[in-house]
């Protein structure tokens, strides 16, 4: 049974019974310093394994995707079909139709040739989320891991301080306004807590993880629409205009590439706007990781 995500709750497995044996039977509750520095080494691990976490999540390959996809709506909105229009008079004896589509074709190619090499850019980024999603769920199997550790410590240390509580004699009246010295459960009891804050808010990078990791599937798959949304208007007004084919023969469809131009608008707004909720959700996640990550360095 691996730590997880159950609903809005974490499952955790037990700590290895022989580990707890090993670490309580070595405690000296006679030696401050050792009580003092309980766990120490499993609490530290932990919180390294909190920071990879938050280095992997801070990696955001979509951060500026929104302004480069509109960037590229723009460079396809220069292209008007309605210059490729008849014009009569002078006009059209020095700017006639061919010059016309050979000029416009040319726009089309520099424009085209840009949406190609965003669309390369995409799948790159694609793919990088990939890899990133697959090192969060390395992570998740690291932390299990180290907080498995992080139990023992303290499945040890409670099973010391419930015997040391029982043996303990009562406390001898104190002379009055003399301080009382913890002893040395007390001083297990406060260590206990200080790893058991950590535990806590370590645990809660798990879900978090998975918030941001559903993100990027999500964000994924936008990247997809985007490229799949440019790749359908560069071959429609490929076709269109006819491109590879002679001008003189051709006659290009001007409200079918105006059609397009629009339906490819349509396409990369919605993605944008997907973008932008999906962005959003992970950012949340972000956020609610740094906090629960500070959380646990308090601890």
């Amino acid at each position: 049974m691996s730590v997880g995500v159950l609903g809005s709750r974490i499952a955790a497995p037990p700590a290895d019974a022989s580990r707890v044996a090993a670490i309580r039977n070595k405690l000296n509750l006679n030696n401050a310093g050792e009580v003092a520095a309980f766990g120490e080494r499993a609490a530290k691990d932990l919180l390294s394994g909190v920071e990879r976490f938050l280095t992997e999540v801070r990696n955001n390959p979509v951060a500026d995707v929104s302004a480069r996809l509109r960037a590229a709506q723009a460079r396809i909105d220069t292209l008007d079909p309605s210059e490729l229009e008849p014009r009569g008079g002078l006009d059209n004896l020095f700017n006639g139709r061919n010059a016309r589509l050979h000029r416009f074709r040319r726009a089309f190619d520099s424009v085209a040739a840009e949406l190609g090499g965003l669309g390369a850019d995409l799948d790159a980024r694609a793919q990088k989320m990939e890899r990133q999603s697959a090192a969060l769920n390395g992570l998740h199997e690291q932390a299990r891991t180290l907080i498995l550790e992080l139990d023992a410590y303290l499945d040890a240390g409670r099973a010391r301080l419930a015997e040391a509580r029982a043996a303990a004699p009562a406390p001898e009246p104190l002379a009055e306004g003399a301080p009382a010295e913890p002893s040395a459960a007390d001083r297990l009891a406060a260590r206990l807590d200080d790893l058991s804050r950590t535990r806590h808010a370590a645990l809660q990078q798990l879900p978090l993880a998975r918030v941001v990791q559903n993100a990027d599937a999500f964000l994924a798959d936008d990247l997809g629409r985007a490229k799949a949304a440019f790749g359908e208007w560069r071959a429609a007004w490929a076709d269109l205009l006819g491109v590879g084919r002679d001008a003189d023969k051709h006659r290009p469809h001007i409200p079918a590439l105006a059609e397009a131009k629009v339906k490819a608008n349509a396409a990369i707004t919605r993605v944008l706007a997907s973008l932008a909720d999906h962005s959003a959700r992970r950012a949340d996640g972000e956020v609610r990781m740094k906090t629960a990550a500070a959380g646990a360095v308090k601890g």
